[in-house]
């Protein structure tokens, strides 16, 4: 269709037009040049403050993507819409902050500026999720009072800007929970298609989430964005989010379809406001299964005594498997105390006993997928494989691993310095979780009569949680 002919098909409500009788908030232009988090780009951004805003009491906080294209671009004006439904209650009193993709300069005259909005937009992580949050919303702090709880916090995007909105938003849940993806770019551009994936694995986040999407959107060298949206929406139910969608088969990858639905969606996020979004209500994921419910982590009172080797793993006739990072090698010592070297491996750090003592788990520092090896007759390794497969979480890179532990089921349990994942017996990743404590873990150990108690040191701290011990981690 034309863009002629899209207008009339997906028309604007009365919420995406001025309306008698509703204060109009201000719009204000800024600069930004100063970044430590994307060094060298400058930007643009936009400032609205609704006209029911007080300083005597901070306003919730909207943050959109490509700013300056949804204020002013085509049919976009997201400042009437906000207009409107803060006028109607539909949302809180809330200051929105209009972003545009940073640009790094030429230093050379005639020479190009470096589009950065690829970057910034399409890389999963923390990335921009500090950049606003340490950079941006701190100047605008200077002039108004904001809410700094992610419960009074929302962040919209389309295309890419809708990727970044969501990624943002997993990565810091504690600071945004409120989030509109349109037309989201979950496509492998920079490691978009493995977010859904990531979903499904890791311990659910407290997020609300609005997608919008339509059958005629791009299905290019880069990926297929329909597709692409369909599996984020069925990886978000089956972890248990509170997420609602709006699909049309003829809507495309435009602004047609999504600001006919902007103000639909930003109602829904709002709609419960104050109430706080519920982590993982009806999710299906083993590792919600796997945690013992209302078990959350405790920490030990004292550390007395609370020390363990995570490099040596000792079978019940009393040999003991160590490993020798420094010396890329695992040695087994004998119950008469002889060692002798039974597998080079670059820098092996944590060992475990599969529960029948048949084979031996094998973690190297390196952050490799953990190895397996059957223990021979006597002794020896033999068929080491790369067995156990590992997941780095999405909102930061996990670390080196430092620790493991087998659980009665046969799953392994892999502790890095900021992450905890479980595997299924057949070496597939089952779940992720975030450590207990801000500090790196430096390792992880099962105990109680059941082995069902899981424990983790971080920084000196030891925390502990119950675990059920289900027999498949396949759900």
């Amino acid at each position: 269709m034309t863009p002629k002919q899209l207008a009339k098909f997906f028309p604007l409500g009365p919420d995406s037009l001025p309306q008698p009788g509703v204060p109009k908030g201000r719009v204000e232009a800024r600069k930004f040049a100063k970044s430590r988090v994307f060094p060298g780009t400058v930007r643009d951004y936009c400032v609205y403050v609704p006209a029911q805003y007080r300083a005597s009491r901070p306003a919730c906080v909207l943050v959109v993507q490509d700013g300056h294209a949804h204020l002013f671009g085509g049919r976009w004006n997201l400042a009437v819409v906000l207009d409107n439904l803060i006028h109607q209650r539909a949302m809180p009193v809330t200051i929105g902050v209009f972003i545009n993709p940073g640009k790094v300069p030429a230093a050379r005259a005639g020479g190009a500026d470096r589009d950065n909005r690829s970057l910034e937009y399409d890389t999963p992580g923390d990335r921009y999720a500090r950049f606003v949050l340490d950079e941006i919303l701190p100047e605008v702090a200077r002039d108004y009072r904001l809410r700094t709880d992610g419960n009074s916090r929302a962040i919209f995007g389309g295309s890419s800007g809708g990727m970044c909105a969501l990624n943002a938003a997993w990565s810091r849940p504690d600071a945004f929970q409120r989030v509109v993806s349109q037309v989201g770019s979950f496509t492998p551009m920079r490691g978009g298609h493995d977010f859904s994936a990531q979903v499904r694995l890791a311990a659910p986040k407290p997020l609300k989430v609005f997608l919008q999407a339509g059958a005629e959107d791009l299905d290019v060298v880069n990926g297929q964005w329909w597709i692409a949206n369909l599996e984020m929406l069925a990886a978000l139910r089956y972890a248990g989010y509170d997420v609602n969608h709006v699909w049309h088969k003829r809507a495309g990858h435009n602004e047609y379809h999504c600001n006919m639905v902007a103000p639909d969606a930003l109602r829904w996020v709002w709609s419960d406001y104050p109430k706080k979004p519920v982590a993982g209500r009806g999710s299906k994921q083993p590792i919600v299964q796997l945690l013992a419910p209302q078990k959350n982590w405790r920490e030990l009172t004292t550390t007395k005594n609370a020390t363990r080797e995570p490099n040596r793993a000792v079978s019940k006739d009393g040999s003991a498997y160590v490993a020798e990072t420094a010396r890329n090698r695992v040695v087994l010592i004998d119950g008469l105390g002889k060692s002798r070297v039974v597998v080079k491996l670059p820098k092996p750090v944590a060992l475990a006993l599969t529960p029948d003592e048949a084979q031996l788990v094998i973690a190297t520092a390196d952050g490799s997928d953990t190895r397996i090896a059957v223990i021979a007759a006597d002794g020896g390794l033999a068929s080491v494989e790369p067995y156990f497969r590992r997941i780095d979480d999405a909102a930061s890179p996990s670390g080196k691993n430092v620790a493991i532990a087998m659980a009665k089921p046969g799953w392994l349990i892999t502790a890095s310095e900021h992450a905890i994942q479980f595997n299924n017996s057949n070496g597939l990743p089952s779940g992720i979780m975030p450590a207990p404590g801000a500090a790196p873990i430096t390792d992880l150990w099962l105990g109680g009569p059941k082995r069902d108690m899981l424990w983790v040191a971080c920084g000196g701290r030891w925390f502990y949680r119950k675990l059920r011990l289900i027999e498949s981690l396949w759900c």
